[in-house]
């Protein structure tokens, strides 16, 4: 049983972090397209924080109409599991472009298959960074 054990522990250590981050990454992306999609329909100017071992999206700004729907804070989308991902803010323009060209990316070589966001003008796509 011990011997099962020793073999098993380190792959199934490994698998646990790469899925953690794996699932992290898509937390991100999908913040930032959920954030995109609200700015471009809504023409209104959104900002996502990644920081803290969260990631939310925010009102750029005294926008009043941005203010009245989603108030002053930050709407957290999810929470993550390491705090080693790039810690950044990127802007989102009301015709739905980003406003910052940026790699969030997890901060360590790690097992994953993908493990950052690259994002470009009007697009946020996983990528395999380490």
């Amino acid at each position: 049983m011990l011997v099962l054990l020793s073999i098993g522990y380190p792959a199934f250590s490994k698998w646990r972090e790469r899925v953690l981050i794996e699932g992290d990454i898509r937390k991100i992306q999908a913040t930032l397209q959920e954030a995109r999609m609200r700015a471009f329909t809504q023409k209104l100017f959104l900002v996502v924080d990644i920081k803290d071992r969260y990631v939310c999206y925010r009102c750029d700004g005294d926008d009043t109409r941005c203010l009245s729907l989603y108030g002053e804070g930050c709407i957290r989308t999810g929470q993550l599991s390491f705090d080693d991902y790039t810690q950044t803010s990127i802007g989102i323009s009301n015709r739905g472009i980003f406003t910052k060209l940026t790699t969030v990316k997890y901060g360590k070589d790690n097992p994953a298959g993908i493990d950052c966001v690259v994002v470009s003008r009007l697009r946020a796509k996983l990528d395999k960074c380490w």
